[in-house]
């Protein structure tokens, strides 16, 4: 009891940074109702490295209130650099360690997150359904990848925030590299996109495509996944353009589900965005 109230009283006594009484506790003390402790005092005062070691170190503590409370106070804390070890810990068996909220919130805090798109693509084989097949159906499916990559880069490029990759080149010698941001140095909390075709509906004049996209951090935990939809109609050469001569190469239009493939990309992102802008409400 005079541990714990020694404490409290360390808490409440200062906030110029870390108590190293606090970081000792937390990584010595045999109680774990005093580490648990010692952890969410150091989320009450400013982040320091020191702390913020010692908070990720707890996350492997051997007492799930000890590594709970750790999570919690590195959510609160909201530092970039606890985010890959949030996500590693958001596998943990007990359902208090809200390793998956905490790492919710660090996203939404950043001020920088690095994403790749590689892994946002529409297979050919979804596009039978809708009676193309074959080499058809696998040129549509690059168009619509394409388009449906750009729709979530716009958006998200758009924000200011986030740290992506606008060199798009889809050519087969960089197919499986990871494209991400150009950033001068990595940025501690980077997220991959997945997605996927899960319908089409119309045709090549007008068309509607479902997709859904999931925003993957390290070690393979999903913090925000989601469905969106998205409406096109194909793309002809604008009327009154009637001025046409031998050497004139009409226009092609645009397949209404490549339109329609950007749209809801642009969807799943606005989407995206706002969840990482407000963090998560899901404890796991």
């Amino acid at each position: 009891m005079t541990v714990v109230v020694f404490l409290m009283a360390t808490i409440a006594g200062s906030n110029a940074g870390a108590d190293p009484r606090l970081i000792q506790a937390l990584a010595s003390d045999p109680s774990p109702k005093v580490r648990a402790q010692a952890a969410l005092g150091l989320a009450s005062r400013p982040a320091t490295p020191e702390g913020n070691a010692a908070l990720v170190q707890a996350l492997d503590d051997p007492a799930s209130i000890v590594r709970g409370s750790a999570a919690r106070a590195l959510g609160s804390l909201g530092t970039d650099e606890s985010f890959a070890a949030l996500c590693r810990a958001a596998g943990d068996p007990d359902r208090f360690v809200w390793a998956r909220w905490a790492a919710a919130q660090v996203a939404a805090r950043s001020g920088s997150i690095a994403f790749t798109v590689r892994d946002v693509r529409v297979e050919p084989g979804r596009l039978p359904a809708v009676g193309v097949g074959g080499a058809r159906a696998r040129i549509l499916a690059d168009d619509m990848t394409r388009n449906l990559q750009e729709g979530v880069l716009q958006v998200l490029i758009g924000t200011g925030r986030f740290d992506v990759d606008t060199g798009m080149d889809f050519s087969d010698e960089v197919e499986g590299a990871v494209r991400t941001a150009g950033a001068t140095s990595p940025a501690p909390v980077r997220i991959a996109l997945r997605g996927q075709l899960l319908n089409v509906w119309g045709d090549a004049r007008r068309a509607e495509v479902e997709v859904r996209i999931e925003a993957v951090g390290p070690s393979g935990v999903v913090l925000w996944e989601g469905p969106a939809r998205g409406v096109g109609s194909a793309e002809d050469r604008p009327a009154g353009d009637d001025y046409v001569d031998e050497y004139t190469i009409p226009a092609e239009s645009v397949d209404a589900r490549v339109r329609a493939a950007e749209v809801a990309g642009r969807m799943a992102a606005g989407a995206l965005a706002r969840a990482l802008s407000r963090g998560s409400d899901n404890k796991r």
